[in-house]
C-alpha cells in the first residue's frame, strides 16, 4: 500500500479517489497487497465470481467473462484469459469515443478477443520472454515448460502477432504498452525490437501505424486518460 500510493503520487493520483480496482487473477505479484488497499480505501474489488472468495475481502463485485459492468460512462468487460490461475481475465475499457485493452498473464490469444480488437485506441499487452533468453536461460525446464505453455505467458513475438491484427482494425494509431516484461529473459530494447520485427513481417509500420511504449515495474509508465 505505502508503495502502491508513493507512485500514485509520482503521476498526481490521488490513491483514495480510486473508486474500482479490477483484478486479474490472484498470483501474488497482481494481488500483493490488495487486502491493505480495500481496507484503506472505498474502492470495490471486483473479481470473478469463482475467485473473490479466495481473495478474503468481503465486499466484492463479481464479474463474468463477456458481462460488461458499467461505472459511470466506463463500461468494462472481462474477458477470459489463459493461465495458471482461478478464472484470469484480461479487460476491455470503453467510453462513448475510446477503448482500450488491458491483456497481460495469458499464455495464448484469448478466444474472444476477437469481438474486442476493433478500433482500439490503447493497449497494454503482455511481451513477456525472448524465445531464445529463456531457452538459454537459468529457469529449470519445468519452470520453462510452464512458461511457454498454453497457459504461462506470452512470448514478445506472440505479442507482436496480436498486436498487428489489433493496429490493422483501428481507425487511428493506437498506442501500446508492452508489459509484464521477464527480468531474467526479457530487456525493453529486445522485446521492442521483436515485437517491432514481428509487425513489419505482417506489413504493420511501427511509429506511423502503431505508438510502442514498455511498461516498467520499477517506475509509473505516463497517464493516458481515456
Amino acid at each position: 500500500m505505502r508503495e502502491l500510493t508513493r507512485r500514485a503520487r509520482q503521476v498526481e493520483i490521488d490513491i483514495l479517489s480510486v473508486t474500482d480496482c479490477f483484478i486479474t487473477h490472484e498470483h501474488t505479484d497482481h494481488i500483493c497487497g490488495i487486502k491493505t488497499f480495500a481496507k484503506n480505501t472505498a474502492s470495490t474489488i471486483w473479481t470473478s465470481k469463482k475467485l473473490n472468495s479466495g481473495c478474503g475481502i468481503e465486499e466484492t463485485g463479481d464479474l463474468t467473462p463477456n458481462e460488461p459492468v458499467v461505472l459511470g460512462d466506463v463500461k468494462v468487460t472481462p474477458i477470459a484469459t489463459f493461465h495458471d490461475a482461478v478464472d484470469p481475465l484480461g479487460f476491455v475499457i470503453e467510453t462513448e469515443s475510446k477503448k482500450a485493452l488491458v491483456l497481460t498473464d495469458t499464455g495464448k490469444r484469448p478466444k474472444d478477443l476477437e469481438r474486442y480488437m476493433d478500433n482500439l485506441d490503447l493497449v497494454v499487452l503482455e511481451a513477456n520472454h525472448n524465445k531464445r533468453m529463456l531457452e538459454t536461460g537459468p529457469y529449470p525446464y519445468p519452470l520453462k515448460r510452464r512458461i511457454t505453455s498454453n497457459y504461462g505467458h506470452l512470448s514478445n513475438e506472440e505479442s507482436g502477432e496480436i498486436l498487428a491484427d489489433i493496429v490493422k482494425r483501428a481507425k487511428k494509431v493506437p498506442t501500446c504498452f508492452l508489459a509484464h516484461l521477464s527480468e531474467e529473459n526479457n530487456k525493453p530494447q529486445i522485446a521492442l525490437l521483436d515485437v517491432a520485427n514481428t509487425l513489419k513481417a505482417n506489413e504493420v509500420l511501427p511509429g506511423r501505424d502503431v505508438q510502442l511504449e514498455v511498461a516498467s515495474q520499477y517506475v509509473p509508465s505516463k497517464v493516458l486518460s481515456i
